[in-house]
């Protein structure tokens, strides 16, 4: 039987089958109805109707006969192979779960049941079973993701399957958890490599005397202290420099606990001048080689220096560049090594240019008109054409450009942003004084164009900087960037090069910076300035440039009067005028850290894209940190930022909520 009922009749043997039968049936229809006709009084057009019409009728009984029959026959089928695909699914060693086309969950198997939680036993849907699980539904093969199960974890690959009219998915899941244990295993056990440097011994010898010897040891012990409790291997390649191997895991409690050994180093203290030790730490996770690992660690050091020290920076993968720490003022450097060095590597680099343009920041001051001057000059004295980038328009530049009108070598000097772009060519060097962030530049378009850049800039690196390739000498200690500019011209160009003028524009630049030698200086301002004496500089000639008329010394009062003090933080001040102007607001902050009480001051006032903020400390604000939330940046003590705002009102709430964000990192350090 059952070979019968597996044989197929061949369809034209079936079609005249049926036709011959057709034609059987409709002759017998006819027989009977003349048979009829003949006995009765009916026509036979009327008996062979009648007869048809009860054909048909029997005919129709037949074929749903044998639909009910065959539906039957396909019921059971389907029966079957939906038993025959639980069966397969439920003898599966991995759990397995079979839901339809809408995620709903229509059958699991016993792996399922044992691997499973009882809140997962109870999912109606996959989305409740594995939440974040939606993209399961759109296609098959591994769809990416890992699912808990239980306790394990697993990985989901979907099948669909097709059942006559009907479409269900198959989710198969793989344990992984071995797997993954040994891959985080691996992440933890990745070497990491740390470099710490020592900020100020060396510069504090001067009040150390017979504690040198102990504060060094002190300090040594700290660092050797906390190698071991993150299981490291430390080596000191110089003194008071250290190369530090610890994990990946290790790393992360570091990053926990915010590198609190620089709490620990700062707080050894120099009896005599209450002075704490610092140190900066660079460290690396990132993908590659060892070697390559290694000299990103040296770069995030670098960087760690050239924001001042005290910090440490971490260069990580995923993360980008994460900072702790930065909390104390930098310390003078006493040594003027680096100076000559870059110096030197200067003038060759300008020697092998085709032309050299100088950049300072928008709205320029006198520190940046006069670093720039100084510039020039060493291009002069290598014979190269320079080129001075300013707005032509600004009042501050027309007050230094008078100064130096009698000067032949300066005409045309001073350009425009634009005439600057038709002058860049692919030997151009391009040198940017008192100024490391891109949003400030004088002209972005030719930072964008030249290739070779030179920075010289006493402000802390900000977080944009992204010049990896350019020669920096960022100086974080120095007063201002005119005096390390005139630190480089005295220690490369020979004696009498520098000019009376340029030697006045650079010490008005010092005396800007560091409010005519009252805050911010250190032994090498006070040489600058002696070397600017030599060179010609009248300190009377210079105060012109300070002066103020009569109406700039009301708006400033009427600043002054609108002045508040921050009740959240009552050593705050924070003051805004909508009428005054950027050098207005350097004043004013300036003014309001004369205020009994007064730690840090913040002036606003709107300019033609923004509103320009300027911070202020007496050095127990870091107003660096404070203004870097909002875009901004500079030093400890002073600090600018161009914040997009609408108006005052809310550019005060944003500096407020920034101030806010500070103080609650320093307390949670504390």
């Amino acid at each position: 039987m059952s070979d019968k009922k597996g044989r197929k009749q061949n369809p034209a043997v079936r079609e005249i089958i049926i036709t011959a039968s057709c034609m059987v049936a409709a002759f017998a229809l006819a027989v009977a109805a003349k048979a009829v006709a003949d006995l009765t009084v009916f026509p036979f057009a009327v008996s062979l109707l009648l007869f048809l019409i009860l054909g048909a009728c029997i005919a129709l009984l037949i074929l749903n006969a044998r639909r009910r029959r065959a539906g039957d026959g396909n019921a059971e089928d389907m029966s079957i192979q939906y038993n025959n695909i639980f069966e397969m699914t439920r003898k599966l060693a991995t759990p397995a779960v079979i839901c339809d086309k809408q995620g709903a969950i229509l059958w699991y198997n016993d792996a399922f049941v044992t691997a499973a939680d009882s809140a997962q036993k109870n999912a109606a849907t996959v989305k409740e079973l594995f939440p974040h699980s939606a993209h399961l539904l759109t296609g098959e093969g591994e769809r990416g993701g890992t699912f808990m199960l239980g306790s394990r974890t697993y990985k989901c690959a979907t099948y669909e399957l097709h059942s006559h009219d009907k479409s269900f998915i198959l989710l198969m899941l793989t344990d992984i958890s071995e797997l993954m244990t040994l891959r985080e295993e691996h992440k933890n056990e990745q070497p990491v490599v740390v470099y710490i440097r020592i900020d100020n011994i060396e510069e504090m010898q001067q009040y150390l005397k017979d504690e040198y010897r102990q504060i060094e040891a002190r300090t040594n012990n700290v660092i050797k202290q906390w190698a071991v409790g993150l299981k490291g291997i430390l080596r000191e390649y110089e003194r008071n420099k250290y190369l530090l191997f610890i994990t990946s895991e290790a790393l992360d409690k570091c990053i926990k606990n915010k590198f609190s050994v620089l709490d620990e180093i700062r707080d050894i203290r120099i009896s005599e001048s209450g002075t704490s030790i610092t140190a900066s730490i660079g460290a690396a996770r990132i993908e590659g080689s060892l070697a390559e690992r290694e000299a990103a660690a040296a770069e995030a050091q670098k960087l760690a220096l050239e924001r001042g020290g005290d910090q440490a920076v971490v260069r990580t993968e995923g993360s980008g560049v994460l900072y702790f720490g930065g909390v104390s003022q930098t310390a003078h450097k006493a040594t003027k090594v680096r100076s000559r060095v870059f110096a030197n590597e200067l003038c060759t680099k300008i020697s092998s240019s085709d032309n050299v343009l100088i950049c300072g920041h928008r709205k320029i001051d006198f520190d940046a008109f006069g670093a720039a001057v100084g510039m020039a000059r060493m291009a002069f004295f290598c014979g190269v054409p320079v080129n001075i980038i300013v707005d032509l328009e600004d009042p501050t530049v027309k007050m230094c450009m008078q100064r130096l009108k009698d000067l032949p070598e300066y005409e045309g000097v001073f350009i425009g942003e634009d005439d600057a772009l038709e002058l860049v060519s692919s030997e151009s060097l391009v040198i940017f004084v008192d100024v490391n962030n891109p949003k400030l530049f004088e002209a972005p378009r030719v930072a964008e164009a030249v290739e070779r850049k030179v920075f010289v800039d006493h402000h802390r690196k900000v977080l944009e900087f992204d010049y990896s390739g350019a020669a920096t000498y960022i100086e974080v200690s120095a007063s201002s960037a005119s005096e390390l500019v005139a630190e480089m011209i005295e220690q490369s160009l020979p004696t009498r090069t520098l000019l009376r003028q340029e030697a006045e524009l650079l010490l008005a630049g010092i005396q800007l910076d560091t409010k005519r030698f009252t805050k911010g200086t250190g032994p090498r301002t006070f040489g600058a300035a002696l070397f600017l004496r030599g060179a010609g500089a009248n300190p009377e000639e210079i105060r012109s440039l300070f002066d103020r008329d009569f109406s700039s010394m009301k708006d400033e009062a009427a600043f002054e009067a609108g002045a508040v003090i921050y009740a959240k933080h009552p050593n705050v001040a924070i003051a805004a005028s909508e009428n005054a102007g950027i050098i207005c607001a350097a004043r004013v902050a300036d003014k309001l850290l004369e205020l009994r009480g007064v730690d840090a001051s913040f002036t606003m006032v709107p300019t033609e894209t923004a509103i320009h903020i300027s911070g202020r400390s007496n050095g127990r604000v870091n107003v660096q940190h404070i203004l870097e939330k909002l875009g901004g940046g500079g030093r400890f003590e002073e600090a600018g930022a161009q914040l997009k705002s609408d108006s005052l009102d809310n550019a005060a709430r944003r500096l407020r909520d920034a101030i806010d964000e500070y103080f609650s990192e320093l307390g949670s350090k504390k």
